[in-house]
């Protein structure tokens, strides 16, 4: 499931996840309950847009002074 699945998800929908009891979907409740938690999510999603959209991603993987 997705962020967004989570986030939308009730407690009973969770549950029925495999692997996944009341104790770690009360857990996941709350998370997604957290505005900072949020902004979090939100902000690491806008950075690997931007990653991604301005292709630096390849990059990274060439062999820089800074990378040895």
């Amino acid at each position: 499931p997705t962020f967004y699945k989570f986030k939308i998800a009730s407690l009973e929908e969770l549950i029925e996840i495999k692997e996944i009891g009341p104790k770690i979907a009360e857990s996941i409740i709350l998370f997604f309950k957290e505005k900072e938690n949020l902004a979090i999510i939100e902000r690491l999603r806008y950075l690997i847009k931007r990653i991604f959209r301005q292709k630096t991603l390849p990059l990274l993987c060439k062999q820089t002074p800074l990378n040895y």
